[in-house]
């Protein structure tokens, strides 16, 4: 496991204005262990790492975004979902959150700003 560096910018920049986490379709202990397994990602998000696997289904199911937005305390008008994958936008977007799948940190930042979330 490796982080993309240039996606944790991104993420580290962003975390000044709103809240940032990780949810993943790998098992518990990835999540539990993610520290070890990966300590920039573990450094960014902290306790904000999840694996599905803690909401009894995994991506693309509402009711994961649902139980994941529901421990952030945040509404899925609130929350932008982004995943290389685009089935897991799509179950994103069908739970009402905003959706934008991953090509390259480029195509991303300029979605973030799209959002307000990074100023460039």
């Amino acid at each position: 496991m490796s982080a993309n560096l240039s996606v944790l910018a991104l993420a580290a920049e962003i975390s000044a204005r709103c809240r940032i986490a990780v949810l993943t379709n790998n098992p518990q202990l990835v999540s539990t262990h993610i520290s070890f397994l990966c300590p920039e990602i573990a450094e960014l998000f902290g306790a904000n790492v999840f694996a599905s696997a803690s909401f009894r289904a995994a991506k693309p199911s509402v009711h994961v975004f649902h139980g994941c937005l529901e421990v952030l305390g945040v509404t899925p008008a609130e929350a932008l979902f982004i995943d290389d994958l685009a089935v897991n936008v799509t179950g994103a977007r069908r739970a009402g959150l905003y959706g934008h799948t991953f090509t390259c940190a480029q195509t991303l930042a300029d979605e973030l700003c799209g959002y307000s979330l990074l100023d460039r």
